[in-house]
């Protein structure tokens, strides 16, 4: 007799069926990077208008408003720290970094569905 066939008979693990997820839930870094650049032009726009006018400042609240709301919710999407906001103060590299980073969320899903080993 082996030594495998010692070991108690594992039924198969049957993997929870993922909630509905929307679009923006799918495509993270998409929906991510489109915030961002919808937010610069509000920037941009902004500067357009005159300074000290008050749609100056409606526009640059909402600009700092959908890049940083869009930021926090998809780090914590990504089950990333907030700490990652420091990137902001980086531009463009701080940008490509958050892009690159993977999604612990299914990295931890992985790790869970591995049967553990018996003794």
């Amino acid at each position: 007799m082996r030594d495998y066939d010692k070991l108690p008979k594992m039924s198969p693990v049957k993997k929870a069926e993922p909630l509905h997820q929307s679009w923006f839930e799918n495509h993270l870094g998409l929906t991510f990077f489109l915030a961002w650049i919808i937010g610069n032009l509000l920037v941009f726009s902004a500067f357009l208008v005159d300074e000290g006018n008050v749609g100056f400042w409606i526009l640059l609240i909402l600009a700092i408003v959908l890049i940083l709301g869009t930021e926090v919710w998809y780090l914590l999407k990504k089950k990333r720290s907030l700490f990652f906001l420091f990137l902001n103060l980086v531009g463009w590299i701080g940008l490509i970094i958050l892009l690159m980073l993977d999604n612990k969320a299914i990295i931890l899903e992985e790790v869970s569905d591995q049967p553990k080993d018996v003794k």
